[in-house]
């Protein structure tokens, strides 16, 4: 696994370079199994690898790099929230069209309403290359996963 940032690594903060390969989306979702924060919190862990799947999925899916080439991927994590990050040399695009335009009975781009829904935040960057990015909170007493249902008041 190669390590590599744009600014200086922390100890919380993770970057590797994923191949364009079929390989990818698992290289990603161990390296997430391999942050210490995550450690017991399995239906954290599994959402997170889920989402940080379709990011990779969607890197190799629909930006322009070759096979062969090389994409980042951004963890940084701290007892507050986790934030995964992909970002490619491609042509970039706007998620928000796609969310807009794909019905949720389309059985393809379903994997930005995933992070949609299952994310506490999320965003992108487009122009020069494109980068996607999501958070999960990891706050304590975070409520189990239920999707995005109201909260009932006391």
């Amino acid at each position: 696994m190669t390590t590599l940032a744009t600014r200086p690594l922390e100890l919380t903060e993770r970057g590797v370079l994923l191949p364009a390969s079929l390989s990818a989306a698992r290289t990603a979702r161990q390296a997430l199994a391999a942050v210490p924060e995550l450690a017991g919190q399995d239906e954290l862990l599994f959402v997170a690898q889920l989402l940080t799947g379709e990011l990779v999925s969607n890197v190799l899916r629909h930006s322009s790099i070759r096979p062969g080439s090389e994409f980042l991927l951004r963890i940084d994590c701290d007892e507050q929230s986790l934030a995964v990050e992909v970002s490619d040399s491609g042509v970039g695009f706007n998620p928000l069209l796609l969310l807009r335009r794909h019905a949720l009975s389309d059985a393809h781009h379903r994997g930005l309403a995933l992070i949609e829904a299952l994310s506490d935040r999320w965003g992108f960057v487009s122009g020069t290359g494109c980068r996607v990015w999501f958070e999960l909170d990891l706050v304590p007493g975070r409520r189990l996963w239920r999707g995005r249902e109201p909260i009932p008041r006391a």
